[in-house]
């Protein structure tokens, strides 16, 4: 695909990590492909997010869809109404991001997605870093027995790579 015909929205939902909200949000604005829109899910914040993002010009931005929630409805939860609004605000995009409010994207990272499109993959993942540099590969698993959920680990060497999984699975706690 194309980079000029990769169309997509991303869905953010914060929950008191304001700080690492806007660097999350800076990295999607700075991608070499824009997002159509980044909708922000705050899940109900105690620690003015709201505010933070204002001073810090976030709000200012027309990509930017931020909603506050009457109440935490969990990390699931925000999603499904991130999700949804994405889907209401009616305009034109094929993929959506979804993505904790700790996620910061390197600049290519959809412009990869877009080179490595395609049309029988429904869904991308990106390797996630720690704070030091260091992969994090203990959430990363293969199952090897579907009928027992047997599973073991992605070997990390695996992750200088690309590789194809049959089905994928997160789970937020």
């Amino acid at each position: 695909m194309e980079p000029s015909e990769f169309k997509y929205v991303c869905v953010i939902v914060t929950f008191n990590r304001k700080e690492k909200l806007v660097d999350s949000v800076y990295s999607l604005l700075d991608q070499s492909i824009v997002p159509r829109k980044v909708v922000i899910i705050d899940n109900h914040s105690t620690d003015n997010t709201m505010g933070y993002l204002e001073d810090n010009g976030v709000l200012k931005n027309p990509i930017i869809d931020y909603f506050q929630l009457d109440k935490n409805i969990g990390g699931s939860g925000g999603f499904y109404e991130g999700l949804r609004r994405a889907v209401s605000l009616n305009l034109d995009f094929d993929w959506i991001s979804v993505s904790d409010d700790d996620a910061v994207f390197d600049r290519d990272f959809f412009r990869n997605v877009s080179s490595s499109y395609q049309p029988n993959i429904l869904a991308y993942t990106g390797s996630v870093r720690l704070e030091d540099g260091r992969l994090q590969v203990s959430h990363r698993r293969r199952v090897t027995n579907y009928n027992y959920l047997h599973e073991k680990f992605v070997d990390e060497r695996q992750y200088d790579r690309n590789f194809r999984e049959r089905k994928i699975s997160c789970v937020n706690a």
